[in-house]
């Protein structure tokens, strides 16, 4: 079956919605995401994918973070954690941004638990860098409930003792915070 243009446009606006919408879900729920237990087929992992302490664990995730922010935007990244595998691009594109987003988003659902507040405060962190860009402020002027999303978990954030995103809110908004 062939797809007209409007068939394939109406499809990508609606891919585009609904990872803005899982974005805005990511931030507004304070950056948890509930795991399901399930069944684990031991046949998929690898040897990499287990270490001594869970500490050890972190530890490496922590410095894969570090590389993420390295090289955000700047080229096309592939990275892993353990046989987790993932690839962000080189942000040339509103779609690039977008999909680095969700990438990132999965990463946080996929690696870290709610008991990991340290990567997952990380992953805002490498998020909000993302969204100060001229691609990250143009895709907050234009949905207008990300935007109140968005100031409300800087504001948030900021309100639990992280200092550095009073800068970030001003480079994202040009204005100060709101006390």
């Amino acid at each position: 079956m062939v797809q007209t243009r409007s068939q394939t446009k109406k499809q990508n606006e609606e891919q585009r919605k609904k990872h803005l919408k899982q974005l805005v879900e990511f931030l507004y729920n304070n950056s948890s995401i509930e795991v399901k237990e399930e069944e684990v087929n031991e046949e998929v992992f690898n040897e990499e994918d287990f270490y001594e302490t869970e500490e050890e664990y972190i530890e490496m995730c922590l410095r894969e973070l570090e590389r993420i922010k390295q090289n955000l935007g700047k080229k096309n990244y592939s990275g892993n954690f353990g046989s987790y595998k993932f690839k962000l691009c080189k942000i040339d594109t509103d779609f690039d941004l977008r999909y680095n987003l969700q990438t990132l988003l999965n990463i946080s659902k996929d690696i870290f638990d709610t008991n990991h507040t340290k990567g997952k405060l990380e992953i805002a962190i490498i998020i909000f860098e993302l969204l100060k860009t001229d691609k990250g402020k143009k895709l907050i002027k234009l949905y207008q409930h990300f935007r109140k999303v968005v100031e409300y978990k800087l504001h948030e954030f900021y309100k639990q003792g992280y200092k550095q995103f009073y800068k970030t809110y001003r480079d994202i908004f040009g204005v100060r915070i709101p006390l």
